[in-house]
C-alpha cells in the first residue's frame, strides 16, 4: 500500500508533525473564542458581575485590584486580546503551511527527476 510518509524526508515528517499541532492548537483558539462570545455578549448585557469571577479572583487575591467597574473593560481586553492571538496562531499556521508545501512539492520533484533520470538511458543499452 503506498504511504503519504514513504514519500517524506526525515525533515519534512518533523515539519509535517509541527503542522499537525499548529493546526490543533488554532482550532482550540478557535473554539475558545466562538464558545466565550454568547457568555460574555450576557454579561455586557445584563451588566452583572458573576461570582464565579469574583471567587476566582477572590481566590488569587486579586479582588481589591479589580472594581466592578473596571470589570467590563477586563473582559473586553482579555476577549480582544483572545482574538488577536488567535488571528496572530492563524497568519502563523498559513506561513508554515505554505513552507511546508512548497518544501514537500520540491522534495517530490527531485525525487521524480532521480527516478526519471536513473530510468532513462539515451543510448538504448
Amino acid at each position: 500500500m503506498f504511504s503519504f510518509f514513504n514519500l517524506l524526508s526525515k525533515n519534512l515528517k518533523f515539519n509535517f508533525s509541527i503542522l499537525v499541532f499548529l493546526y490543533f492548537l488554532v482550532y482550540a483558539f478557535e473554539l475558545l473564542s466562538i464558545s466565550l462570545i454568547f457568555p460574555i455578549i450576557k454579561i455586557l448585557s445584563d451588566n452583572t458581575y458573576p461570582e464565579i469571577l469574583f471567587n476566582f479572583l477572590s481566590f488569587i487575591k486579586l479582588e481589591q485590584i479589580v472594581y466592578k467597574k473596571n470589570f467590563f473593560l477586563i473582559i473586553l481586553g482579555f476577549f480582544l486580546l483572545l482574538f488577536i492571538l488567535r488571528t496572530l496562531f492563524l497568519y502563523l499556521k498559513e506561513k508554515y503551511e505554505q513552507n511546508f508545501y512548497s518544501d514537500f512539492q520540491l522534495h517530490l520533484k527531485k525525487k521524480l527527476l532521480n527516478v526519471l533520470y536513473y530510468t532513462f538511458d539515451p543510448l538504448g543499452k
